[in-house]
Order: structure tokens, then sequence, then C-alpha cells
């Protein structure tokens, strides 16, 4: 799959529905360094914008209409994507979006499945 000549631009537009950028990649779990690389126009790792998109608590359609722009997807023959999906439609994981991120890695640190992008192990 090929990146979207219009990605950076809604990602930059995504960007800007954070009051903070610090709290944004802190809850994310993203490096300062990483995210103004990805601020910089460049593409984010699937995980790395898997988790600033769920931390900015967008709906799992929203993230399947985002990730393809950005050359990605979520998978159903995939163990890890399916996760990911489940774990989004889950009341208990989507109704605090600043902890999301988290509570996903808590999981798939449990099933030993690499994390979302993180600066530290759990």
């Amino acid at each position: 799959m090929q990146l979207d000549s219009q990605f950076p631009t809604l990602f930059s537009n995504i960007l800007k529905k954070t009051p903070s950028y610090k709290l944004l990649y802190e809850q994310a779990q993203i490096s300062e360094r990483m995210f103004h690389h990805f601020k910089s126009n460049r593409i984010p790792t699937k995980q790395s914008l898997l988790a600033l998109v769920i931390t900015l608590g967008m709906s799992l359609e929203e993230i399947n209409t985002l990730l393809p722009k950005a050359g990605y997807f979520l998978s159903d023959s995939l163990i890890y994507d399916k996760i990911i999906k489940h774990l989004l439609t889950t009341p208990q994981i989507t109704k605090t979006p600043t902890k999301s991120v988290y509570l996903i890695n808590n999981i798939l640190y449990e099933l030993e499945l690499p994390l979302l992008m993180t600066r530290q192990k759990l």
C-alpha cells in the first residue's frame, strides 16, 4: 500500500486537536524527539501512529480510515491487529483515551506481543 500524499496534512490537522503536545506524547508513551520527528512530516511507524490516535480518542472507524493513508491497515489475519481491533471496541479501554495505550500495552505485554510505541518496558 502506498502513502497518500495528503497524509502529512491530515496528520498535522489531527495533532492540532490536542491542547498539549507534551501531554499527548507522554500519554502515548512516545519520546519527545520521536514526536517532533513525526511532526516534521515524517511518517510514524504503525505502532506509533496507533498510540497517538488512540490517545487522541479516535474511534476504530476513524483509525481504519486514517491508517491506509499512511500505508498501514489493521488486518483480520494478524493476531496482533485482531487484538488491537478488539480492544478498541472494548468500553473499558475506550472510555479513558488518555490511559488506553497503557491499558492496551499491559494486555499486549501479558500476551508477549509487541507493544504500541513505548519509551519504557511495562
